[in-house]
Protein backbone atom coordinates (compact mmCIF):
# COMPACT_ATOMS: atom_id res chain seq x y z
CA UNK A 1 0.00 0.00 0.00
CA UNK A 2 2.84 2.17 1.16
CA UNK A 3 4.14 2.26 -2.81
CA UNK A 4 0.73 2.99 -4.29
CA UNK A 5 -0.99 5.78 -2.36
CA UNK A 6 0.67 9.10 -3.50
CA UNK A 7 0.01 7.52 -7.38
CA UNK A 8 -3.62 7.30 -6.30
CA UNK A 9 -3.92 10.53 -4.85
CA UNK A 10 -2.14 12.19 -7.69
CA UNK A 11 -4.61 10.13 -10.16
CA UNK A 12 -7.77 11.29 -7.84
CA UNK A 13 -6.38 14.85 -7.87
CA UNK A 14 -6.75 14.88 -3.92
CA UNK A 15 -3.18 15.93 -3.48
CA UNK A 16 -2.74 17.83 -0.31
CA UNK A 17 0.09 19.27 2.05
CA UNK A 18 -1.52 16.95 4.64
CA UNK A 19 -1.73 14.36 3.11
CA UNK A 20 2.09 14.53 2.55
CA UNK A 21 2.48 15.66 5.97
CA UNK A 22 0.61 12.47 6.94
CA UNK A 23 1.94 9.78 4.59
CA UNK A 24 5.44 10.60 6.08
CA UNK A 25 4.17 9.88 9.87
CA UNK A 26 2.10 6.74 8.90
CA UNK A 27 5.06 5.70 7.20
CA UNK A 28 7.55 5.94 10.10
CA UNK A 29 5.09 4.28 12.35
CA UNK A 30 4.30 1.31 9.66
CA UNK A 31 8.40 0.89 10.12
CA UNK A 32 9.00 0.95 13.65
CA UNK A 33 6.06 -1.46 14.43
CA UNK A 34 7.79 -3.97 11.48
CA UNK A 35 11.12 -3.60 13.40
CA UNK A 36 9.87 -4.30 16.70
CA UNK A 37 7.89 -6.86 15.54
CA UNK A 38 11.39 -8.85 14.99
CA UNK A 39 12.48 -8.23 18.34
CA UNK A 40 11.67 -11.11 19.67
CA UNK A 41 13.45 -13.52 17.36
CA UNK A 42 15.87 -11.18 16.04
CA UNK A 43 17.26 -9.45 19.17
CA UNK A 44 19.73 -6.51 19.31
CA UNK A 45 20.01 -6.55 15.42
CA UNK A 46 16.48 -4.56 15.53
CA UNK A 47 17.52 -2.09 17.99
CA UNK A 48 20.61 -0.84 15.36
CA UNK A 49 18.14 -0.74 12.09
CA UNK A 50 15.46 1.04 14.34
CA UNK A 51 18.03 3.37 15.03
CA UNK A 52 19.61 3.89 11.93
CA UNK A 53 15.97 3.83 10.29
CA UNK A 54 14.54 6.75 12.59
CA UNK A 55 18.13 8.83 12.06
CA UNK A 56 18.15 9.05 8.46
CA UNK A 57 14.38 10.11 8.44
CA UNK A 58 15.19 13.14 10.51
CA UNK A 59 18.32 14.49 8.44
CA UNK A 60 16.17 16.13 6.14
CA UNK A 61 13.51 17.68 7.94
CA UNK A 62 16.03 18.76 10.42
CA UNK A 63 18.13 20.98 7.43
CA UNK A 64 14.41 22.08 6.20
CA UNK A 65 14.08 23.95 9.59
CA UNK A 66 18.22 25.22 8.93
CA UNK A 67 17.57 26.23 5.54
CA UNK A 68 14.27 26.69 3.53
CA UNK A 69 14.00 24.02 0.98
CA UNK A 70 12.05 20.80 -0.69
CA UNK A 71 12.34 17.20 -0.81
CA UNK A 72 14.15 16.95 -4.61
CA UNK A 73 17.77 16.25 -5.29
CA UNK A 74 18.60 14.53 -1.96
CA UNK A 75 21.15 11.39 -1.98
CA UNK A 76 18.57 8.63 -2.04
CA UNK A 77 20.41 5.80 -0.33
CA UNK A 78 18.57 4.69 2.25
CA UNK A 79 15.28 5.85 1.47
CA UNK A 80 12.49 4.64 2.79
CA UNK A 81 11.13 2.14 0.13
CA UNK A 82 14.34 0.82 0.33
CA UNK A 83 14.09 0.11 4.09
CA UNK A 84 10.87 -1.24 3.65
CA UNK A 85 11.77 -3.62 1.08
CA UNK A 86 14.89 -5.19 3.47
CA UNK A 87 12.62 -4.95 6.67
CA UNK A 88 9.46 -6.84 4.53
CA UNK A 89 12.69 -9.50 3.38
CA UNK A 90 13.54 -9.87 6.98
CA UNK A 91 10.15 -10.78 8.08
CA UNK A 92 9.88 -13.43 5.79
CA UNK A 93 12.97 -14.59 6.03
CA UNK A 94 12.94 -14.77 10.19
CA UNK A 95 10.65 -17.78 9.42
CA UNK A 96 13.18 -19.66 7.74
CA UNK A 97 16.70 -18.27 8.94
CA UNK A 98 17.45 -16.24 12.17
CA UNK A 99 20.69 -15.67 10.20
CA UNK A 100 19.99 -14.34 7.35
CA UNK A 101 16.90 -12.04 8.97
CA UNK A 102 19.68 -10.44 11.00
CA UNK A 103 21.95 -9.99 7.87
CA UNK A 104 19.68 -8.04 6.32
CA UNK A 105 18.85 -6.12 9.04
CA UNK A 106 22.25 -5.56 9.55
CA UNK A 107 22.09 -4.73 5.66
CA UNK A 108 19.39 -2.38 5.80
CA UNK A 109 21.29 -0.28 9.05
CA UNK A 110 24.82 -0.38 7.17
CA UNK A 111 22.74 1.43 4.22
CA UNK A 112 20.77 3.69 5.97
CA UNK A 113 23.95 4.80 7.56
CA UNK A 114 25.66 5.68 4.61
CA UNK A 115 22.24 7.38 3.20
CA UNK A 116 22.71 9.52 6.84
CA UNK A 117 26.67 10.42 5.81
CA UNK A 118 25.17 11.36 2.52
CA UNK A 119 22.33 13.66 3.73
CA UNK A 120 24.19 15.27 5.98
CA UNK A 121 26.74 16.09 3.58
CA UNK A 122 24.45 17.21 1.17
CA UNK A 123 22.90 19.30 4.14
CA UNK A 124 26.23 20.92 5.09
CA UNK A 125 26.83 22.14 1.43
CA UNK A 126 22.93 23.46 1.06
CA UNK A 127 23.52 25.10 4.17
CA UNK A 128 27.21 26.58 3.60
CA UNK A 129 26.19 27.60 0.14
CA UNK A 130 22.88 29.35 1.72
CA UNK A 131 25.21 31.56 4.00
CA UNK A 132 27.69 32.88 1.58
CA UNK A 133 24.70 34.06 -0.38
CA UNK A 134 25.43 31.56 -3.80
CA UNK A 135 22.04 30.49 -3.74
CA UNK A 136 18.81 30.99 -2.79
CA UNK A 137 17.12 27.79 -1.18
CA UNK A 138 13.71 28.73 -2.05
CA UNK A 139 15.38 28.30 -5.65
CA UNK A 140 18.05 25.70 -5.04
CA UNK A 141 18.46 22.76 -6.98
CA UNK A 142 21.31 19.88 -7.72
CA UNK A 143 22.66 19.06 -11.35
CA UNK A 144 20.50 16.14 -12.35
CA UNK A 145 24.17 14.27 -12.97
CA UNK A 146 26.92 15.18 -10.91
CA UNK A 147 24.14 16.37 -8.04
CA UNK A 148 26.54 19.54 -7.87
CA UNK A 149 24.24 22.78 -6.25
CA UNK A 150 23.45 24.88 -8.90
CA UNK A 151 23.95 28.72 -8.81
CA UNK A 152 21.35 31.23 -9.14
CA UNK A 153 21.10 32.38 -12.42
CA UNK A 154 19.74 35.47 -13.69
CA UNK A 155 16.31 35.12 -15.26
CA UNK A 156 18.15 35.63 -19.33
CA UNK A 157 20.67 32.64 -18.06
CA UNK A 158 17.43 30.58 -17.03
CA UNK A 159 15.48 31.30 -19.94
CA UNK A 160 19.11 30.56 -21.94
CA UNK A 161 19.34 27.25 -20.77
CA UNK A 162 21.93 27.05 -18.24
CA UNK A 163 24.54 24.65 -17.97
CA UNK A 164 26.09 22.74 -14.57
CA UNK A 165 29.37 25.23 -13.83
CA UNK A 166 30.55 21.30 -12.46
CA UNK A 167 30.07 19.15 -15.20
CA UNK A 168 28.73 21.53 -18.27
CA UNK A 169 25.32 19.07 -18.37
CA UNK A 170 22.46 21.55 -19.46
CA UNK A 171 20.34 21.94 -17.00
CA UNK A 172 16.34 21.90 -17.30
CA UNK A 173 15.15 23.71 -15.21
CA UNK A 174 11.36 23.43 -13.65
CA UNK A 175 8.65 26.07 -15.52
CA UNK A 176 7.19 26.76 -11.58
CA UNK A 177 11.01 27.98 -10.84
CA UNK A 178 11.46 30.18 -14.42
CA UNK A 179 7.98 31.33 -13.63
CA UNK A 180 9.10 32.65 -10.03
CA UNK A 181 11.49 34.34 -11.26
CA UNK A 182 9.91 35.93 -13.65
CA UNK A 183 7.86 37.48 -11.32
CA UNK A 184 10.45 38.36 -9.03
CA UNK A 185 11.83 40.46 -11.78
CA UNK A 186 9.08 42.20 -12.77
CA UNK A 187 6.54 42.46 -9.91
CA UNK A 188 9.58 42.44 -7.30
CA UNK A 189 11.43 45.37 -6.01
CA UNK A 190 13.77 45.48 -8.82
CA UNK A 191 11.04 46.26 -11.33
CA UNK A 192 12.45 46.28 -15.05
CA UNK A 193 11.06 48.85 -16.81
CA UNK A 194 12.79 48.29 -20.34
CA UNK A 195 11.48 45.07 -20.75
Amino acid sequence: MDFVDGAVARFQGRVSAWGNYLEAIVDRGVEITLLLSLCSSLGSVVAWALAASLLISYCKPRAALVVPGDNHDWPGVGDHADRTVLILLATLASGWSVTLARCLLAALTAMALVGCWQRIGYARKLIRMAELGKIDPEQRMACPDCRAILPRWTLEEMEAGPRCPSCGTRVKLPEEVLERARRQRYLGNNIDFTA
